[in-house]
């Protein structure tokens, strides 16, 4: 037993923390890359423990953004489910596929095995239980996880597969408005947060300390749009957070206030015209006037808005545009229940954290 373990000494064990000191010379390879072309081959490979079970030899399923590959150890070593752990391993065909696993024609079969980060081995919440649908579990006696204890462990929940596909489709759908509009001649534009008037008007807003005086959490990026179109850019939109606190009924018929979500908005000039390509563009040049009027009624000192007025004293194109809420979206298309299934880190009147 002595021998063993000093032969395995070196095959193992917890790496100090790196702190920048040094860089480890490693080349790494992703898990979606370990296919039968590489059999034989030894790598390394960086990824979290999925699982840890003994099947004769120590057997770990790994994770690697969503995919699962699986690992023979010949060697036995306490490692946590969720840990980050470093592996040199010979890649090996499998007489028969793997169905559990994203990777099913190849496992590794380790050399040595490293723990870069190391996790607590008490978790909050099992990914296997907030994988299943709420309810889902009760008849056959197994766990599930409620969305309260899924959003005060948003990090765990998270790594799910269903989490996991949800945010990189929303980042699919992000990109492909960006592509769309920018090969439309669109120019994206990056417009402030803190604003010293509310954009929407009203009195339901976000008043912030602003050195000696108060500001306002930005409902809109409306003003900037416009300003940018009387600044011939003649197409803009900006993806970014906007903080409005009225509630307004989802599909469920909760009410969700609309705060800090992600939302595309969308500002062009357009041609006065008999025939209008949308109702978005009908009478913008009306549309301008109502909008502007709207907005100076509700705001008491007009001094704060002094430069977005100018604009228009200075020669202001007709012009129209709108707002999709990327959450929104994404929540219809997977036709989900609730938003904050779709927000990564939703903000409400009960929730400030993670």
């Amino acid at each position: 037993r002595e021998l063993e373990m000093d032969f395995a000494k070196d095959r193992y064990g917890i790496c100090p923390m790196v702190q920048s000191q040094q860089k480890l010379d490693r080349a790494l390879v992703r898990v979606q890359d370990l296919t039968p072309e590489k059999a034989e081959q030894q790598i390394w490979v960086r990824a979290r423990i999925h699982t840890s079970r003994a099947k004769g030899k120590r057997l770990l399923t790994i994770t690697q953004a969503h995919l699962l590959l699986e690992v023979l150890v010949r060697f036995y070593y306490i490692l946590t489910k969720e840990s980050i752990i470093d592996v040199e391993a010979v890649v090996k065909k499998v007489e028969q596929k793997i169905e559990s696993c994203s990777q099913q024609d190849v496992e590794l079969h380790v050399e040595r095995i490293f723990v870069i980060s190391q996790s607590e081995a008490r978790l909050p919440l099992q990914l296997e239980d907030a994988v299943r649908p709420e309810g889902e579990g009760d008849e056959e006696g197994r766990a599930t996880v409620n969305q309260d204890t899924r959003l005060d462990n948003r990090v765990i929940d998270l790594r799910t597969t269903t989490s996991q596909a949800i945010f990189r489709l929303q980042s699919g759908v992000c990109q492909l408005f960006r592509d769309t509009l920018i090969n439309k001649g669109f120019v994206e534009i990056q417009t402030p947060k803190i604003i010293s008037a509310a954009s929407e008007g009203g009195a339901n807003v976000f008043t912030v300390s602003y050195f000696k005086t108060s500001a306002y959490l930005a409902q809109s990026p409306q003003l900037y749009k416009q300003m940018c179109i009387c600044a011939d850019f003649d197409k803009v939109f900006c993806v970014g957070p906007v903080s409005v606190p009225h509630p307004e009924t989802i599909i469920d018929s909760r009410l969700w206030p609309r705060k800090h979500l992600a939302t595309v908005f969308i500002c062009l000039s357009v041609e006065r015209s008999p025939s209008p390509v949308s109702p978005l563009c009908q009478y913008a040049d009306q549309d301008i006037l109502q909008g502007m009027i709207h907005f100076v009624l509700c705001v008491t000192d007009l001094e704060k808005i002094k430069a977005y007025i100018d604009s228009f004293r200075y020669g202001a194109p007709p012009h129209a545009g709108g707002g999709i809420g990327l959450e929104r979206v994404t929540m219809l298309y997977l036709g989900l229940h609730n938003v904050r299934q779709t927000s990564m880190f939703p903000r409400d009147p009960k929730r400030l954290t993670p």
